[in-house]
């Protein structure tokens, strides 16, 4: 892990969520923000024991999770909740909010994918996008015989994949 150089850190799922954040981020104009992929929603425990001799995790002063729902939203708040805890790091009482801890003075938040407690992924939330819905609709057919020849366990992935082998002007303006 490199060192910390930024007061704000943002640690996410996977490489999925990685680059969609930097791209977003960028984006928006938003600079100063570490973006780390802790490799998977299991290693998450891992990622936090590792964080706290982290040379500059002290200076960090925001710290949000992105983590998927998949088919839990719930059980996936509680395991984030859970990690934090077992690393003594006060956390949100409710997915889409911060909370400060006092002992660390970090303003620790939590999101879980697609948003709202509801079942899905960063990949459900980019197909809802009402601003590209015209793309969706253009592009499903298109969508669904290129997911069909690819495997991949995840429906959403699959789309969303249709759209990055595309290479189509609606994945490259959200994703840079």
């Amino acid at each position: 892990m490199k060192d910390l150089q930024f007061s704000k850190l943002l640690a996410v799922e996977g490489k999925d969520e990685e680059e969609f954040f930097d791209a977003y981020l960028k984006h928006l104009g938003i600079l100063g923000v570490h973006i780390e992929n802790f490799e998977g929603k299991y290693k998450f425990g891992n990622y936090m024991d590792a964080q706290l001799n982290r040379t500059g995790f002290g200076k960090v002063e925001h710290f949000a999770i992105v983590r998927d729902a998949d088919d839990n939203p719930k059980g996936a708040f509680d395991s984030i909740c859970s990690s934090l805890r077992n690393n003594n790091i006060n956390h949100p009482t409710k997915v889409n909010a911060f909370t400060k801890d006092k002992k660390s003075n970090i303003n620790v938040g939590i999101y879980i994918m697609p948003g709202n407690l509801k079942e899905g992924a960063l990949e459900d939330l980019c197909l809802k996008l009402p601003a590209y819905s015209d793309v969706l609709v253009m592009a499903k057919k298109y969508i669904n015989n290129v997911a069909k020849c690819i495997y991949f366990g995840n429906w959403s992935k699959k789309r969303l994949l249709g759209f990055r082998l595309n290479r189509t002007k609606w994945f490259k303006e959200l994703f840079g």
